[in-house]
């Protein structure tokens, strides 16, 4: 972001398009900026992904995304983020099993799995490049679904291999399942 004719002017990446809506389908992975609350109060000047605004701080990040499912609409998706922790994967999360690993086919030296689900791969779509892909401990948060609307800049990066979609939306839909009815049956404990 800088400053043209006392307006403030944000720039995207090279790679960044507006994609059709067709071209969006389950286990796409792309990337797009993200935004988080945070509970920061102060912002320097050099913290380029932070932001401060009347409704608080927010931080901002190029995140890769797995499509989990595209609106009957065609104007949004469904996707879950992708994390590496700072290359420290799981090491310091407390509800691992809220996390599925996700690798790179094409790595020689795999990570095993931090968390109780069996790891997931992809592959890089051959027009994204050379640039980093999926790296090292990469981990999806499976409790964290984001809406993206489709007429924002994206770049598609890859998809997951044949196979590993159901694999993931099994596991999110019986974790999902899970928590809902823990959740019912303590609401319904406090109100009887």
């Amino acid at each position: 972001m800088y400053l043209e004719n006392g307006r403030a002017v944000s720039y995207l990446r090279d790679t960044d398009r507006v994609e059709p809506p067709q071209a969006y389908h389950p286990g796409l992975v792309f990337s797009a900026p993200m935004h988080s609350q945070t509970d920061n109060d102060l912002v320097g000047i050099d913290e380029v992904n932070m932001t401060a605004t009347t409704f608080g701080t927010i931080y901002s990040k190029y995140r890769k995304m797995v499509v989990l499912t595209v609106s009957k609409e065609g104007d949004s998706c469904t996707a879950l983020p992708i994390y590496s922790n700072n290359g420290k994967g799981l090491r310091y999360k407390r509800a691992k099993d809220e996390w599925m690993g996700i690798r790179d086919k094409a790595d020689k030296n795999v990570p095993p799995s931090e968390s109780r689900h069996k790891l997931i791969f992809a592959v890089r779509d051959k027009s994204y490049g050379p640039a980093n892909f999926i790296s090292g401990t990469s981990n999806i948060h499976l409790t964290e679904a984001i809406t993206h609307k489709l007429r924002n800049p994206v770049t598609f990066e890859g998809s997951l291999i044949p196979g590993m979609l159901p694999y993931l939306c099994e596991v999110v839909k019986r974790m999902n399942i899970e928590r809902l009815d823990a959740w019912k049956d303590g609401y319904s404990s406090e109100t009887t």
